[in-house]
């Protein structure tokens, strides 16, 4: 069963998804000996609509930048920086992987947004660390990891942030929920 417990019970009580029992009677029970799970407040939703939006939607963006990175190397021509065309190909697409899981499950993984805060340094302090910001090699390059970096520290930051807000949200209203309601 997907939601709630498995329902597994001694043969006259079936559990509810809140942990209740109810009376059931032998024949309720399904052949292979399960009973049938107790919804009292109706069947819940397959799909959380309490996920935070504001946390998505930066990671969409996140995503994008990722993506960009991705592609920048080519569609900027970083013919002399070779080292700036590699970090530019691994960190993007390792912010695009990031983004995206975090763009569809923003409430589970909200640690993945605070690893992309710090590519998002990485990239800003990349040209001088690995010496790409040179005047012989590509400006395109630095500006490129310069204005994405920022990009991606920015949503990064706001999205682990409305994240983080909306847990506290959530831990909030559970304390405050009388206990026979648990």
């Amino acid at each position: 069963m997907v939601f709630g417990s498995s329902g597994r019970t001694r043969g006259d009580e079936r559990t509810s998804a809140r942990g209740e029992t109810a009376e059931v009677t032998p024949g309720q029970l399904r052949p292979y000996g399960y009973a049938p799970l107790v919804y009292p407040y109706g069947a819940p939703l397959a799909l959380d609509t309490r996920e935070p939006v504001g946390a998505a939607t930066a990671s969409g963006v996140t995503f994008l930048a990722g993506l960009w990175l991705v592609l920048a190397p080519f569609a900027l021509g970083y013919d002399t920086a070779p080292q700036a065309r590699w970090n530019d190909m691994v960190i993007g697409g390792v912010i695009a992987v990031l983004a995206i899981v975090r763009a569809f499950a923003p409430m589970r993984v909200a640690w993945f947004s605070i690893v992309n805060v710090a590519l998002g340094i990485w990239l800003v302090v990349a040209p001088l660390t690995l010496g790409y910001s040179r005047p012989e090699a590509t400006p395109e390059a630095v500006i490129n990891d310069l204005v994405v970096g920022a990009v991606v520290i920015a949503m990064a930051s706001l999205s682990a942030a409305s994240t983080y807000r909306r847990r506290e949200e959530e831990a909030d209203e559970r304390e405050e929920e009388p206990d026979e309601q648990r």
